[in-house]
């Protein structure tokens, strides 16, 4: 699976919720040997996904960066002085694509 294949993750909490349950079973099944069954994974686009355990946990990896970049983005605005007045311009923030 390329990096960056789904159009969009909503990263509300229970997305967040079900990719570490996601994440946990795609674990147990790499664990087991099993590398080929499919779970469906619907994208914040409404689009259907078969992912393997593998594509599930690189998924789970490309989330989670992308999270953590947005916190690395959101603690060095607020080290500055001033926050900037357009803190919510998209130039402040990780491209999410």
């Amino acid at each position: 699976m390329p990096a960056r294949t789904f159009r969009r993750l909503t990263g509300r909490d229970e997305d967040a919720r079900n990719l570490q349950a996601l994440l946990s079973v795609a674990q147990i099944r790499i664990a087991s040997g099993d590398t080929t069954t499919t779970t469906v994974f619907r994208d914040g686009t409404n689009v259907d996904h078969e992912l393997t355990p593998h594509q599930i946990v690189n998924l789970f990896l490309q989330s989670s960066a992308f999270v953590s970049d947005v916190y690395a983005a959101a603690w060095a605005l607020k080290a500055l002085e001033p926050i900037p007045s357009d803190f919510s311009d998209d130039s402040h923030w990780p491209p999410y694509a």
